[in-house]
């Protein structure tokens, strides 16, 4: 699927948001620095590389679940999204299978979502999290270059 829950929105302005503080919190930092900034920012690209890895995992049993349901009828939209449901109770056996599969399909595709959604705010936490680390260690820092004492 080219789209789907690892792509929608979900938390990714949270994300986004303590992604941005990060960044600013590590801004302005003298030589001393220098080494905590690279521990810093290996730790930022390891929270970002276990999101991409979180959610690539969630859209590989998402496409999984959508090739099982295609299998069985199911017509699923090319951003991933699964079909209407039909309010009527099927014509016959083949129409229950179908429904039955995007009814499946349906369910998998709302966990996805919710496991997409909790793992870039898991991801956000870790960020918050870090910026707070950051922010403190700068203003011990600058503390420190202030009183004389490193």
């Amino acid at each position: 699927m080219p789209d789907g829950p690892a792509g929608a929105d979900g938390g990714s302005e949270e994300f986004s948001v303590a992604l941005t503080q990060v960044l600013e919190a590590i801004g302005g930092c003298d030589l001393a620095m220098v080494d905590a900034l690279a521990v810093a920012i290996g730790q930022t690209a390891g929270i970002v590389d276990g999101l991409a890895g979180e959610l690539a995992a969630i859209q590989a049993r998402l496409d999984a679940e959508a090739h099982t349901a295609s299998r069985y009828g199911v017509a699923i939209g090319t951003d991933g999204q699964p079909p209407p449901m039909s309010d009527g109770s099927p014509a016959d056996t083949a129409a229950a299978s179908v429904r039955h599969w995007a009814l499946a399909y349906r369910h998998a595709f709302e966990r996805a979502r919710a496991q997409a959604r909790q793992a870039r705010l898991r991801a956000a936490r870790q960020l918050t999290d870090l910026c707070a680390t950051i922010d403190q260690r700068h203003v011990l820092a600058a503390s420190a270059s202030v009183t004389g004492r490193d």
